[in-house]
């Protein structure tokens, strides 16, 4: 089953970057015309048929380098350029995202209806005029319903498994999911207790007594220590539908359903850090790097390489080409320091940046405030000035408009 995970993460994380991407392109008030030739360019690269045929391929499950190159290929394919230091960072954020999803998925087979999120709010990202890029994601939900329909309980059970286990050691705390107490200090996530139960299971608290001929004969109830509810209906896994959860909807949105705060009790902030952390043991951290590059196969690391060549678009026009500078606080590519006006521009906030190892992200604000703020999200300790060759996320938007 680990040969089957590959179009999950991908899809997955992909549409996770996306969202950010799209909210710092709007944050700014680019043109539409700009953002719309961004997104368009990105959503071809990641459901062009050359390379959903080979994502559906069965393949070792691949490194967390090999699935950055791949995403990074995605966001290079358009007319933006991201620095090593920034996928990097980005990469972090969209990774606890997913595992957050796959955590408190009711069932394991509801990371389809995960997935089918994503592909149905990605359609939204593009222009509505954009048919062609709204039928290859329709492709793509295709390929996605044949390819997981036939699969069995136990073979989701070991998908989740294995993606979980790709995620194991990240442990970064989310501002976006902290806020709406989904997520403790310490990193580990809030699992619901309460609510509705899984589709396909009967509320606890029920005792049932068979004759021998295997009917009910009596029937006994008890009280629970916690509040369930019946089950939900089905999700859709058609090409368009209703998925029922909210899981992998844009939680970057203002009002997303994705983004409301659960109304469901939770596992004790003590329990939760205790067993249900993000986290291993200090031994398991100490094996996991040595572990995890032998993870993918030399085969799977040979189709790796040949989706990152089908995902890597042709050459863009070096005049109409620019960085995003999505961490300015960072040292990029090149080495050098910005000036002391992109500084200004990017509204220093220096005795906000030392807040250790939060990602944030603002989406409340206007103009701006809004943006500094989202800059603020992917800050570190190490407080570093701009490359001399790469200007401020806000210069930068400010040219895409021009």
């Amino acid at each position: 089953m680990s040969q089957r995970t590959l179009p999950l993460l991908f899809f997955n994380l992909g549409g996770e970057m996306l969202y950010i991407l799209h909210q710092r392109l709007h944050a700014q008030n680019v043109v539409t015309g700009k953002t719309a030739r961004v997104m368009q360019d990105m959503v071809k690269t990641m459901f062009r048929e050359q390379s959903l045929e080979e994502l559906f391929k069965p393949q070792p499950i691949p490194s967390r380098k090999g699935l950055q190159m791949l995403l990074q290929g995605v966001a290079h394919s358009s007319i933006m350029r991201l620095s090593n230091t920034a996928m990097d960072k980005l990469y972090d954020l969209i990774s606890m995202a997913f595992k957050y999803q796959l955590m408190v998925c009711p069932r394991p087979e509801d990371i389809v209806l995960v997935t089918l999120n994503h592909l149905d709010s990605i359609k939204s990202l593009v222009a509505d005029d954009s048919q062609h890029c709204h039928d290859m994601i329709h492709t793509a939900c295709r390929k996605l319903n044949e390819h997981y329909s036939l699969l069995s309980k136990a073979e989701f059970v070991t998908l989740r498994n294995t993606m979980l286990s790709l995620f194991q050691d990240s442990q970064k705390r989310i501002s976006v999911l902290m806020r709406q107490k989904l997520q403790h200090q310490n990193g580990a996530f809030v699992i619901p207790i309460d609510g509705p139960i899984p589709v396909g299971f009967e509320i606890p608290g029920t005792i049932r007594y068979y004759s021998e001929e295997g009917e009910v004969v009596q029937t006994d109830h008890f009280p629970t220590a916690h509040h369930y509810t019946p089950p939900c209906k089905q999700g859709s896994w058609e090409t368009t539908g209703d998925r029922v959860t909210t899981l992998g909807l844009n939680i970057y949105e203002k009002d997303s359903p994705g983004a409301r705060p659960r109304q469901q009790r939770s596992v004790s902030e003590e329990r939760c850090g205790r067993t249900r952390g993000t986290g291993g043991s200090s031994r398991m951290k100490e094996t996991r790097e040595d572990t995890q590059e032998d993870v993918s196969t030399a085969v799977g690391n040979v189709e790796l390489t040949l989706l990152h060549r089908l995902l890597v678009s042709p050459q863009t026009d070096k005049e109409t080409t620019f960085k995003l500078n999505l961490f300015p606080d960072l040292k990029l590519d090149g080495g050098g320091t910005g000036s002391p006006g992109d500084e200004s521009a990017s509204g220093r906030e220096t005795s906000e940046r030392n807040r250790g190892n939060v990602l944030h992200l603002e989406t409340n604000k206007k103009g701006t405030e809004d943006l500094n703020r989202i800059r603020e999200d992917f800050t570190t300790a190490d407080t570093e000035q701009h490359a001399a060759d790469e200007e401020d996320l806000l210069d930068l938007l400010d040219q895409a408009t021009a």
